[in-house]
């Protein structure tokens, strides 16, 4: 029983350790205050409500350079949405 609470000091520490360094990483990917380059997609012929639905979830709380190639392919729907429903309003 004794040899638990020696150890029980080191595991601790190595839980706090841990956590520190997973707050650490987690600070690195999601952005706390938000990005202030990152603009919710708009087109004028589609509701500016329907962009700011799909995308205030997760613009802005996601760092853009960790999910660049998923930002770009965002902007291309987006731009090919707009494209469909002017055709279709046409």
């Amino acid at each position: 029983m004794d040899k638990i609470f020696v150890y029980l000091p080191i595991i601790l520490q190595e839980e706090v350790t841990e956590c520190e360094w997973t707050t650490v990483k987690i600070g690195e990917v999601i952005s706390l205050d938000g990005e202030n380059d990152t603009k919710i997609s708009s087109f004028s012929i589609v509701s500016s409500e329907f962009f700011e639905d799909m995308e205030s979830s997760w613009k802005g709380r996601v760092k853009r350079m960790h999910i660049e190639e998923e930002f770009e392919e965002v902007e291309r729907a987006a731009e090919a949405l707009s494209l469909v429903v002017s055709l279709q309003k046409s």
